[in-house]
């Protein structure tokens, strides 16, 4: 007994030892832990110091960039004519054509005829300019130059490149052209802006940079007697085929300063969105819990869809969502819906959203229920039957601002939700009556 009682009494003691060093053990642990959490807080709260620190860096360095100031749109582009070869054809046959009242009289045509370096002076008293010349074969001239003893057809190519055969047809029709069958001496003109090659032999090839050579050393710029009207448009239609076309006047720099900026900064400022984009994802899985356990939803009713590309959010019960009808709530963590991949600042959207081929039939018989809940809707401040993007029917909306604290977001679709929970009665209801019809 006594011999028992000491081996238990022993026992006991070893288990106390075994405890206690089990105990300091853990304690170390412990301390262990606190220093490695208090190492690990540390360097995050350092990093957080650094990151701001750069960031500081990087907006003073911004602010001093200078913003470029938008260059005045050319009449060609405010018209809404940037685009249309006729109205280069046209613009530049206007000029072209002495007998026009533009008063630079036959300037612009000796330049041309001087830069396409014909073998021959090319003389004339009139000359009549055509657009869009009809040939027999049903292709079509841009320009045609008719100086009675020679002729110059001009294809002018500014925004497209030649079609298959194109220039081979031009120069058919024109031989089969019986208008023109007497003149000997015709010249046909590939006119583009950086020397596009043409697939017919007979054309010369022509660049606007040529052309404006000639116009420059015909000394353009010293005709003060030209109407200022003139002026402006030349002067417009040129820059215009410069800037466009020829990339003339453009930043020497591929790079901007603000794309230098970019380059400096580019590891951090990633590291920073690619945080921003892993919170945005766990934001995604972590709502839906929100609703369910704030509000006691039954898990086995409710579903839920998430965008991450647009950023908006479905919750909705299992039987809203029926063939041809599909009915959520949803809130979009920006209020405009037209946008992608937009970043969620400014007010959170909260809206019912009624979709679907029968989307009609069903606002129409919840509309019964306008009386009953416009009420509600004032109280709550919220905007019935708006519209939102471009296959829905929104029958209740509202937005709730957040401004730059986003850890609020949780908080504001908690109340959202509880705002709109009421019109959960209001849309079994129609879907009820829906299925009684």
């Amino acid at each position: 007994m006594v011999s028992h009682l000491s081996k238990s009494n022993e026992n006991k003691k070893n288990y106390s030892l075994k405890g206690q060093d089990s105990f300091d053990n853990l304690e170390n642990n412990f301390k262990i832990f606190g220093q490695e959490y208090n190492m690990l807080t540390s360097e995050v709260k350092e990093d957080i110091e650094e990151i701001d620190k750069i960031i500081t860096k990087f907006e003073n360095e911004y602010k001093l960039i200078p913003k470029e100031p938008e260059k005045p749109y050319s009449y060609l582009k405010f018209t809404g004519n940037l685009y249309d070869e006729l109205t280069y054809s046209s613009t530049l046959a206007y000029f072209l054509d002495p007998q026009k009242p533009h008063g630079l009289n036959r300037f612009v045509l000796d330049a041309f005829l001087s830069a396409i370096n014909t073998d021959k002076d090319l003389e004339f008293d009139t000359v009549d300019v055509d657009t869009e010349y009809p040939l027999p074969n049903g292709r079509r001239a841009d320009i045609i130059i008719d100086g009675d003893s020679w002729l110059i057809l001009i294809e002018n190519k500014i925004w497209s490149s030649e079609g298959p055969d194109q220039t081979k047809d031009l120069y058919k029709g024109l031989q089969e052209d019986t208008t023109f069958a007497k003149i000997k001496n015709k010249y046909f003109i590939f006119l583009t802006p950086r020397g596009q090659q043409p697939s017919d032999k007979h054309f010369i090839t022509l660049t606007y940079g040529k052309l404006f050579e000639e116009l420059e050393r015909h000394s353009m710029n010293l005709l003060s007697e030209t109407p200022v009207a003139t002026v402006i448009h030349l002067t417009d239609f040129l820059r215009t085929i410069k800037e466009e076309f020829m990339q003339e006047n453009k930043k020497k720099e591929i790079f901007s300063k603000k794309s230098l900026l970019y380059l400096k900064y580019c590891d951090s400022i990633d590291d920073i969105r690619g945080t921003f984009y892993k919170d945005l994802e766990s934001f995604g899985e972590l709502w839906p819990e929100l609703f369910i356990k704030n509000y006691n939803l039954n898990r086995n009713e409710w579903d839920y869809d998430v965008s991450q590309k647009y950023y908006w959010f479905a919750f909705y019960k299992k039987t809203w969502y029926k063939k041809s009808l599909y009915i959520h709530f949803e809130f979009w963590t920006n209020s405009n819906p037209d946008r992608l991949n937009v970043l969620p600042f400014g007010p959170v959207a909260f809206m019912v959203h009624v979709e679907g081929q029968k989307k009609d039939k069903f606002f129409n018989l919840f509309d019964k229920n306008k009386q009953q809940i416009m009420k509600e809707y004032k109280r709550r401040q919220m905007q019935y039957n708006v519209r939102h993007g471009s296959y829905a029917k929104v029958i209740a909306y509202k937005e709730y601002p957040i401004g730059e604290d986003l850890n609020k977001i949780s908080d504001i679709i908690v109340q959202a939700f509880g705002e709109f929970q009421f019109l959960i009665k209001y849309i079994d209801d129609t879907l009820k009556q829906m299925g009684n019809k």
